[in-house]
């Protein structure tokens, strides 16, 4: 894709164009020109416009840090116009990005936190800082609840495997237990499946904590 009256004819290549971009919007890559993150990402929304699609782009992008809230919001603000395809999933995925929040740490935790939403749950507080009554550090998790005081880990088939790894996991699973939060786990088995069952162990738990004070 190149801007307007810029296009090479070359066999076997198919060059768009588009009077869309301006300067902001082109950047330079080991001397090659392309598009900046943040219109890479409205591009990727008009080929699967769904908004949790175009989420999971977002939080990807944020993990390598190359781009901010201000900068894809003003991007999309600058481009975005009726009839351009993916503006409306990209706009219901920059509606759930609290600029506040810290971006997930792979595609399953991105998962698991649209699981919950979808479930009608509270938005979870993504890598959540768990602190003791005298406000210090225990641990960092995945996601978290903090209204019912439950957190929740992403565990993958390759981590906590040996003796060392899973003594530690003990070690802060029980130092978060100490500081009044539920730890959860999760999963690719549970994400998989919808996530029904960990939903329904997080409205249990939650109903619990509730009626228990």
């Amino acid at each position: 894709m190149c801007r307007r009256w810029k296009r090479t004819r070359k066999l076997g290549v198919v060059v768009h164009e588009s009077t869309r971009f301006g300067e902001l919007d082109i950047t330079e890559i080991d001397g090659i020109p392309v598009v900046t993150p943040e219109v890479l990402i409205l591009q990727l929304a008009g080929l699967k416009p769904y908004p949790n699609h175009v989420e999971k782009i977002i939080q990807a992008a944020r993990r390598k840090r190359l781009i901010t809230y201000d900068s894809t919001l003003a991007t999309f603000n600058r481009l975005a116009r009726r009839g351009v395809p993916g503006v409306k999933a990209m706009r219901i995925a920059l509606e759930r990005w609290d600029p506040t929040s810290k971006p997930t740490h792979s595609e399953p935790e991105t998962l698991l936190i649209q699981i919950l939403r979808d479930a009608g749950l509270p938005e979870p507080v993504t890598q959540f800082t768990v602190l003791d009554q005298y406000g210090n550090f225990v641990a960092d998790a995945d996601a978290a609840l903090p209204q019912w005081r439950i957190t929740i880990e992403y565990q993958s088939k390759q981590e906590h495997l040996d003796e060392f790894q899973a003594f530690k996991d003990d070690r802060r699973r029980n130092a978060v237990i100490a500081a009044g939060y539920l730890p959860l786990v999760a999963r690719w088995e549970d994400l998989r499946s919808g996530g029904h069952r960990l939903v329904d162990d997080i409205l249990h738990a939650a109903n619990l904590r509730t009626s228990t004070g």
